[in-house]
């Protein structure tokens, strides 16, 4: 079998599985590669947008439980709920809301300030479809994609001047 060359029957080459298989178009071949990696990819992609890779406000207190407890009691409250107030520190955002997606530094004339930006990744969808030819054949392949990544959807954006919370936006209907 020369370069490129598909097998003229089913078989394994080059560790992929090619099965060949009559249509109305002539030959096709249903290619499969390392099932079994691919298996375990799609639970573990299924599984992280199932659970989400975000921790929640109780896994971050109970992980920093002796900061949390010296906090006062309407602090707390807040921040067991994953909501902020002006006048929270950066601590207490962060134990709150998680790390931020970005953080920015603003300079205007009133000073400097730090910013906080929160963002929800949405999932993107992709169908893509490929022609090629060459050596008196043609191919054509596609395929379809799913990621989590597709595009980021600011949610809210924390502004600190001297390491308390000054401001707060968000954004989305109320």
């Amino acid at each position: 079998m020369k370069g490129d060359e598909l097998p003229a029957t089913s078989e394994v080459y080059r560790g992929v599985r090619f099965i060949q298989r009559s249509s109305p178009w002539g030959n096709v071949f249903i290619v499969m590669k390392n099932l079994p990696f691919v298996s375990l990819v799609l639970v573990l992609l299924g599984s992280t947008l199932l659970f989400g890779c975000a921790s929640k406000p109780s896994d971050r207190i109970s992980a920093n439980r002796a900061t949390y407890d010296a906090w006062p009691a309407d602090v707390q409250s807040k921040v067991a709920a994953g909501e902020i107030a002006v006048g929270f520190t950066e601590a207490q955002v962060r134990m709150a809301m998680g790390d931020p997606s970005r953080v920015l530094t603003r300079t205007g004339k009133d000073g400097t300030q730090t910013v906080w930006d929160y963002a929800e990744s949405k999932p993107g969808f992709s169908i893509g479809l490929g022609v090629g030819g060459g050596g008196g054949s043609t191919r054509v392949g596609g395929g379809v994609g799913v990621g989590t990544g597709g595009r980021r959807e600011l949610v809210s954006r924390v502004v600190f001047s001297e390491g308390v919370v000054d401001s707060i936006e968000t954004s989305g209907t109320q």
